[in-house]
């Protein structure tokens, strides 16, 4: 089905290889999905499966691969050596939906892109009729046809990037981090759409940074550094040190089933290990309230007269660590917006630490809140790191000697020392999340907001930016995330809200919310530890934490 040997590949003018002596072997009806850190080389091995490299990819190519019974590389012609087989010939038989989707879109209705494929392959308008037909009925679009792709959401754009490959009739399907940007409901459309789509072709692959889906897929491959780390089918999830030493978030049963010598991670096996652990903790502990940081009281705001939210009211505590969740459209990043002071609500007051900015005549942001947009790149724009840095401190006209000092100040916080002069715009979006971090902090504000801090980040991404957040936190500042994460929603913030459809359906200790709280009703679901905390009879945040109180009662093997 898939073979590769021996590949390596070397963009142009790079001094190491981006793929170092891959092979991989797939047997027909298996499917494959493909984990790693950033900079792992997983997309520069979806191109090479399709063609792109040494063709529109310019760099040095050696090795075989082998699709469906089909030589593409080498040529199986001696004389074709230097012709690598036709891209457009392989539309065929292997198609590529990229991480970034929604540059794959650009036609003005829905039934215009999926027809885009089969329209270039000169198939018969009824059969392109009949393709469009059916592949939006896969993904769920059905009704959609006339729709401008622009308008869609962001699981339906990343839906509308799938049936236009699927219309072309691949043998394979190559999905590049299919999930990356989406919320929650989102990422469930897709997931479900797996076993489905799985069925329109010979082989799915799948790069994925999420680890629920490994359970679907009968081989997993790790890639680290363009080699292999690792490979198997799920039962790898129990090697649980292997993820994380590549940076890649283990499943948390499977860890479990590790430390407790156990072969399988599936409920009937670990329900016996937990079963009355001890009793569960009060859903609703006493909380002093602490003094008022952000006030909303009948907040009502929306955009070119749509209303998003309406009469809305919210009270966040100073020192607090506050996760906002929800699908997309539920209002969140408007909140945070009006909280600092980007957006105008139509009616309502808000107060930042007891000071009325209801009526927009001076803005709180640049003393006081400071945020974070979910994409770096809309906020960083300086050509050093330095640069970006002291913008804001200078442009409030800070002397010299104090922007340099806070500029060194945020650079060793967030652990950028050594890159002061680097380009942000040449480094991993990592690190171009710690620079928008630091230049917000430069301003020292006493509120930090961030939109979707983590998205795209490995583990070891994750882990840097929420140890510079626990750490302002413990240093007394608010901290307030959106996030479609529910691990880091529940093993880092005090205080979760649960919004939907522009109001709040869910707000407590977080704890409370992930235990006692519905969250379907916002089409959320938790992480995998809280079933397996509901299994234990306790209330805990993070499989470490439920180890450890396993080992402290002498539930697992070599304690007391």
């Amino acid at each position: 089905m898939l073979n590769v040997v021996d590949l390596n590949f070397a963009y142009a003018g790079a001094n190491r290889r981006a793929l170092h002596d891959i092979s991989i072997h797939t047997k027909t009806g298996q499917h494959l999905l493909i984990m790693g850190p950033t900079g792992a080389g997983k997309t520069t091995l979806c191109c090479a499966l399709r063609g792109l490299l040494g063709t529109f990819i310019d760099g040095e190519l050696t090795g075989e691969i082998e699709l469906v019974g089909e030589k593409i590389f080498p040529p199986a012609k001696a004389s074709e050596q230097s012709d690598p087989f036709p891209v457009a010939r392989l539309a065929r038989i292997v198609g590529l939906v990229f991480q970034d989707f929604e540059r794959q879109l650009f036609s003005t209705t829905v039934a215009r892109e999926v027809a885009f494929g089969p329209e270039n392959l000169n198939i018969h308008p009824t059969e392109i009729r009949r393709r469009v037909d059916w592949a939006l009925a896969i993904v769920g679009l059905t009704g959609l046809e006339d729709r401008n792709p622009q308008t869609l959401s962001g699981g339906e754009k990343q839906r509308l990037a799938i049936a236009s490959i699927l219309a072309l009739h691949p043998r394979i399907l190559l999905l590049d981090e299919p999930t990356t940007d989406l919320d929650p409901v989102g990422k469930e459309q897709i997931f479900s759409l797996r076993r489905e789509i799985a069925e329109q072709v010979e082989m799915l692959v799948m790069v994925e940074h999420e680890i629920e889906p490994a359970l679907a897929f009968e081989q997993i491959l790790i890639l680290t550094d363009g080699r292999i780390a690792g490979e198997g089918s799920p039962q790898l999830l129990l090697d649980w040190r292997l993820f994380e030493k590549n940076s890649i978030q283990p499943y948390e049963p499977a860890v479990l089933a590790a430390e407790a010598g156990l072969g399988s991670y599936d409920e009937c096996a670990l329900r016996p290990l937990l079963s009355g652990l001890s009793n569960s903790a009060a859903l609703h502990s006493p909380v002093a309230p602490p003094r008022e940081a952000i006030r909303f009281v009948g907040i009502t705001a929306g955009y070119e007269g749509k209303k998003i939210i309406e009469d809305f009211s919210v009270t966040i505590g100073e020192g607090e660590f506050v996760a906002i969740l929800g699908p997309n459209g539920s209002g969140k990043t408007t909140v945070a917006k009006i909280m600092a002071g980007l957006h105008q609500p139509s009616s309502g007051r808000v107060e930042i630490f007891g000071k009325d900015f209801s009526t927009g005549r001076s803005n709180p942001a640049a003393t006081k809140v400071g945020y974070v947009f979910q994409n770096p790149d809309h906020q960083i724009f300086a050509s050093t790191i330095a640069e970006e840095i002291a913008f804001g401190p200078r442009n409030v006209g800070m002397t010299d000697d104090e922007v340099a000092r806070r500029v060194k100040d945020v650079v060793r916080t967030v652990g950028l020392v050594g890159l002061e002069s680097a380009d942000p715009f040449t480094l991993p979006k990592g690190y171009r999340q710690m620079v928008a971090v630091a230049s917000v902090m430069a301003m020292q504000p006493r509120i930090l907001i961030l939109d979707e801090p983590t998205t795209g980040l490995d583990l070891a991404g994750q882990r840097a930016i929420l140890k510079v957040l626990n750490e302002l936190h413990s240093s007394g500042h608010t901290i307030i995330i959106i996030t479609h994460s529910m691990r880091i929603a529940l093993e880092h913030a005090v205080r979760t809200i649960v919004m939907k459809n522009g109001r709040i359906i869910l707000d407590g200790l977080t704890k409370d919310v992930f235990y006692g709280g519905d969250l379907a009703q916002a089409a959320l679901r938790p992480p995998p530890i809280v079933e397996l905390g509901k299994m234990a009879g306790i209330q805990v945040r993070s499989i470490s934490e439920l180890i450890d109180i396993m080992k402290h009662q002498g539930r697992l093997k070599g304690r007391s």
